[in-house]
């Protein structure tokens, strides 16, 4: 459904995809996603994902999102689409390969927040919304498993359409 300038998703749908005709949310979950983006691997492996491309694309005017029953924003994707049904698109194939993510723990460079990126093929495709104290990894590892849910709830439903 269509309201104003922006698509919304039905409210049980944990997808929904935010355009930037819609300013201020947008903004919002950009800016989170840059935070996430400009963090670490909290350990450092020879196998770590790439944001190369993830930073190479400049926003292109959708994104989409994550969101809990309680209707909190969990995960952003990396990057942005031209069209919302690209995003819709994108989703629905990273729901249908959720078994193939790998989660990274990410700190910011003074070692006091972290957070958590998810990615496929090696590359970062999604990240956590929220940026959480360094002392919270149990409460970012949670938060892996929910949307992880999310994503098998997202392709079941996917599927039924």
């Amino acid at each position: 459904m269509l309201v104003g300038p922006r698509m919304l998703a039905d409210e049980d749908d944990p997808l929904r995809v935010v355009s930037s005709d819609d300013p201020v949310r947008y903004a919002g979950h950009a800016e989170a996603r840059a935070r996430q983006l400009g963090m670490v691997p909290e350990s450092l492996s020879p196998e770590q994902p790439s944001l190369r491309k993830v930073l190479a694309v400049r926003p292109a005017g959708h994104l989409w999102t994550l969101r809990s029953s309680a209707g909190l924003t969990l995960a952003l994707r990396a990057r942005d689409f031209p069209l919302g049904k690209y995003a819709r698109r994108d989703a629905r194939a990273i729901a249908s390969r959720r078994e193939e993510l790998e989660s990274t723990h990410v700190v910011d460079i003074d070692g006091r927040h972290r957070g958590w990126w998810l990615s496929l093929d090696g590359r970062v495709v999604l990240t956590s919304a929220r940026i959480r104290g360094i002392g919270q990894r149990g409460e970012a590892e949670r938060e892996v498993r929910t949307v992880l849910r999310l994503l098998i709830e997202l392709d079941e439903t996917s599927r039924r359409k």
